[in-house]
């Protein structure tokens, strides 16, 4: 990935935790990325209540920023974005064109819908410009999103419980939408997470065929190991090291157990995020 490098500053809008006083919690997931004189917004959490309440209350003004990038089309990094075109009228969207099918979770033998609650005429007939690519694609120089991402290692899955309507009927859903953000810096590659849903290995080591960059220096966003069996989380810890990660910052769909393992592993390498924390990189 060629191009200058970038200074990065993530600001966390939405997150499943709240440590100081007048921000909201919520589970979902967004984040302003402010890199290269650009201010992209990854993700707009569940609700546009917690999305434009956090960020007034950090001072943060949404009606100013370049783009938006949705991760996938659930409905906890899509929901805030009907309150998101109340302050802010014409913006490019980036996403995968499956973002906005119909898309289920069966639990407790339970059928429930879980995808954006808007969708696509909606959005145009609303000023956005929409970007939908299979493939990666170069926001700026030293700025990609990976688009589809496929499996290489044997012991990332994606979960069954996940379905989309296609043809009136519920299949599985195998999450192609599910993307990320990789942002070329002096210390190596900042990774963006939603969540993961191909496997947050995976996602690293495609970034880095993609990129011809070995060095990531920091991964920060969901990982969506809540789930996760302990040999899972064991080899994904593993690897972590062996890729030679500098930071790991899990939010989101990562899971209590997982963050304990990465904080007691890790070590120094490990940050906790939370609404209103600020990375800079």
């Amino acid at each position: 990935m060629a191009g200058e490098y970038a200074e990065v500053k993530v600001s966390i809008l939405v997150e499943n935790t709240a440590r100081k006083e007048k921000l909201w919690a919520e589970h979902g997931l967004s984040l302003l990325v402010e890199v290269k004189g650009r201010r992209i917004l990854f993700d707009t959490g569940q609700s546009g209540e917690v999305l434009i309440h956090n960020s007034r209350e950090l001072g943060l003004n949404l009606k100013d920023i370049d783009l938006v990038v949705l991760s996938h089309g659930h409905y906890d990094h899509t929901g805030g974005l009907a309150s998101l075109l109340n302050e802010v009228k014409c913006i490019d969207l980036y996403t995968h064109p499956n973002a906005f099918e119909k898309k289920y979770v069966k639990a407790d033998d339970r059928v429930k819908e879980i995808g954006s609650p808007l969708d696509m005429d909606y959005l145009a007939k609303s000023g956005v410009k929409l970007h939908l690519d299979r493939k990666p694609v170069k926001l700026d120089e030293g700025i990609l999103l990976t688009g589809e991402i496929p499996g290489t290692t044997d012991f990332e899955e994606i979960s069954r419980e996940f379905l989309v309507e296609h043809d009136q009927k519920l299949v599985t859903d195998f999450l192609l939408d599910d993307q990320t953000m990789a942002i070329k810096t002096r210390k190596g590659l900042v990774v963006i997470l939603g969540c993961s849903h191909a496997g947050v290995i995976n996602t690293l080591k495609y970034i880095k065929s993609l990129t011809g960059t070995d060095g990531i220096h920091a991964v920060i966003g969901g990982m969506h190991l809540e789930k996760a069996s302990i040999s899972r989380l064991q080899l994904t810890l593993r690897a972590f090291m062996e890729l030679g990660v500098d930071k790991v910052v899990p939010l989101h769909c990562t899971g209590f157990n997982a963050r304990t393992e990465m904080a007691r592993l890790l070590g120094e390498r490990f940050e906790l995020g939370s609404v209103g924390s600020i990375f800079e990189f």
